[in-house]
């Protein structure tokens, strides 16, 4: 398993709609998240900054490459990509975090992207 972290904002004000529009997610995202190999993810929120974690089967960075290539996958970004203050960094890559520290014995989980 390995494992990812990646941060962005939110535009201020849209935290409320932000929430809303994920639980209602669209048919399909879910599935094209599960297809691609992500094996959980999680969105916490702490003001406007939004930080993104779980874990996927192979390399993380060939998970999102399939994620992306998903058609359902890309509208989806592409609508809630509104709500954010751009996600990305100037080659257009998510903004991930590198992995200091995890509580030995508790997953046999590595980052890798």
């Amino acid at each position: 398993m390995n494992r990812f972290c990646y941060l962005f904002d939110i535009i201020p004000g849209s935290e409320q709609r932000y929430a809303d529009e994920h639980a209602t997610l669209w048919d399909g995202v879910a599935e094209a998240m599960r297809d691609a190999g992500v094996t959980e993810y999680t969105l916490f929120r702490r003001g406007t900054l939004v930080i993104a974690t779980g874990s996927c089967n192979g390399p993380v960075s060939e998970t999102f490459a399939r994620l992306e290539r998903d058609p359902v996958n890309a509208a989806w970004s592409a609508h809630i990509r509104s709500l954010m203050i751009d996600p990305t960094d100037d080659d257009g890559r998510l903004l991930f975090a590198a992995e200091v520290w995890q509580l030995p014995g508790t997953a046999q989980a590595s980052t890798s992207s």
